[in-house]
């Protein structure tokens, strides 16, 4: 493989870009560890959707979350190379194909993963959840489930796990009965 592969080992955000500016499609064949470890949703899939991309990787974790099969990139089964093979040779044979799953991905990642957004939205559910008695020492899941119930996870559905985590530990510095260091 080293005729067609090259690794060119770490790089930064700006040269990431231009890799992506210069690809074709993005793929990338995530599996499960025979220990269990595995990826949620990774950040270069929402990286190379958002550059237009159309992407192809498996549905382990959290990737069905973010990919739509056939509507903003192609799934296919881990530790199938047959099936990958399959579904990159789909892409080549097909830009057209290809070009409306890109169009789809940058639509996803912008209505559904904007992290900005996301940020503002849950922020705002803080906002709206913050402790009217400061003794009040219960979780902070069990406030934001007591003030807005079922809705509250009408607002994680659409977001990527890595944000809605990243917020949840802002509100809980916010909600913190002692001093919370962040980093």
């Amino acid at each position: 493989l080293e005729a067609y592969i090259h690794l060119v080992g770490p790089r930064t955000q700006a040269q990431l870009l231009r890799e992506y500016q210069q690809a074709t499609v993005f793929c990338l064949p995530c599996r499960v560890l025979k220990n269990g470890d595995r990826d949620g949703i990774p950040n270069v899939l929402m990286e190379a959707m958002s550059c237009g991309l159309p992407v192809v990787t498996t549905d382990v974790s959290g990737i069905p979350e973010l990919i739509r099969n056939g509507v903003n990139g192609l799934l296919v089964p881990p530790d199938d190379p047959e099936a990958m093979s399959d579904a990159l040779r789909r892409l080549f044979h097909n830009p057209r194909y290809a070009r409306e799953l890109g169009s789809e991905a940058v639509n996803t990642i912008t209505e559904k993963f904007d992290g900005e957004r996301t940020a503002r939205e849950l922020g705002s559910l803080f906002r709206k959840t913050r402790v009217i008695n400061e003794c009040d020492r219960r979780s902070v899941p069990a406030r934001l489930l007591k003030n807005f119930g079922p809705e509250l996870w009408t607002h994680r559905a659409p977001l990527a796990w890595s944000y809605f985590l990243r917020i949840l530990a802002i509100g809980a510095a916010l909600f913190a009965p002692w001093p919370l260091k962040l980093i």
